[in-house]
């Protein structure tokens, strides 16, 4: 019974054998951060304005709508053991502690940096491996 309790739970996780996976793992394609001078993207420069910022670094702030936040001092009362509180002067609401109040904050696709990689597909002609000594193990790929 030892045994079997570790081979349900990976089952009911929709874990999967090696056996199982290997097919899926040759790809057809690769994609890699091109360096072609005549890319209409990036002209050979290898980076591409980001998305999700337009290119500005900056994201609208996923922790507050209005640059606010309740206190988390004073739980947004005001005061701390009968005093005001110091950290929001007493109005229970402070500064975003993400944004600082700007309401805007670093993009996470690009670090804030405006910029990522211009990427590029390479086509894998090379036929997927036969013979004993292609694959380990347990990963060899289906018929």
């Amino acid at each position: 019974m030892k045994i079997w309790a570790p081979l349900l739970i990976l089952l009911a996780a929709g874990c999967v054998s090696t056996m199982d996976r290997a097919p899926q793992t040759w790809y057809p394609e690769v994609e890699v951060v091109c360096h072609l001078r005549g890319c209409v993207h990036c002209g050979g420069t290898s980076l591409v304005g980001c998305h999700p910022c337009h290119a500005s670094g900056h994201v609208r702030c996923t922790a507050c709508r209005d640059g606010k936040e309740k206190c988390g001092v004073c739980g947004g009362d005001g005061s701390k053991g009968g005093h005001k509180c110091k950290t929001c002067n007493g109005d229970g609401i402070k500064k975003c502690s993400r944004c600082g109040g700007d309401m805007k904050m670093a993009c996470p696709a690009c670090e804030g940096k405006g910029r990522i990689c211009c990427l590029r597909s390479v086509p894998i002609r090379d036929p997927i491996p036969r013979g004993d000594d292609a694959w380990p193990p347990g990963n060899e790929p289906g018929p």
